[in-house]
């Protein structure tokens, strides 16, 4: 058997390991297990999140810990030991497609300012789309309950750190796209073009 210090899963764990033991989902929803090493039997703690509404937001951290550690681990401690760890891998399409090293706090629910700008603009999508006697005929929503449960996914999402990256908060804000007709037919076109700057600042706040 390799001795782990040499060992290929400290390079490209995932080449090398095999499910041991299922730890379950803790109170974040992410779902925590441990892993083992096929060659030198190292144990890897893996922590993995993502919103399954959205595609692009899966991402697991993965770190070594001492089989003893392993034995006694519960899901709600998952998190906090990857963080206490000196380093651990990240991956996953939340980072598209890239991995590395990193160590400290696993930011699953911090969201970034560009993120917070983006809320701020959803949030004013979710006051106007809720208002009374709003006109959805014209728009790809059936009605106001259709409209309000997709503008809730995505803050959803976005407050937890995660920003939709298949094409989905542009296409509601494009030209003649579903907000634009809710507005145009309900009566608060103008609010919709303020609120459209707004969401064009956001995002070139988020490239720039």
């Amino acid at each position: 058997m390799a001795s782990s210090e040499s060992c290929g899963c400290s390079a490209v764990p995932y080449r090398h390991l095999t499910d041991a033991r299922e730890l379950g989902m803790d109170s974040r929803f992410a779902e925590a297990s441990v892993l083992v090493c096929r060659e030198c039997g190292r144990h890897w703690l893996r922590y993995f999140y993502e919103v399954e509404a959205f595609t692009g937001s899966g991402r697991w951290y993965l770190g070594a810990i001492p089989p003893e550690q392993a034995s006694r681990l519960g899901p709600e401690e998952a998190k906090a030991t990857l963080e206490g760890l000196s380093w651990y891998y990240y991956g996953g399409s939340y980072f598209e497609g890239r991995s590395g090293k990193t160590s400290g706090t696993i930011p699953l629910g911090s969201v970034p300012p560009d993120l917070e700008k983006l809320i701020s603009v959803f949030e004013e999508a979710r006051r106007l789309l809720a208002l009374p006697g709003n006109d959805f005929a014209w728009s790809s929503w059936e009605d106001s309950r259709d409209a309000l449960e997709e503008i809730d996914r995505i803050l959803s999402a976005l407050r937890s750190g995660i920003r939709p990256r298949d094409g989905t908060l542009e296409i509601l804000f494009a030209p003649t796209g579903p907000l634009q007709e809710v507005g145009l037919s309900s009566g608060w076109g103008d609010d919709f073009i303020a609120l459209a700057r707004r969401f064009d600042d956001a995002i070139a706040d988020e490239t720039g």
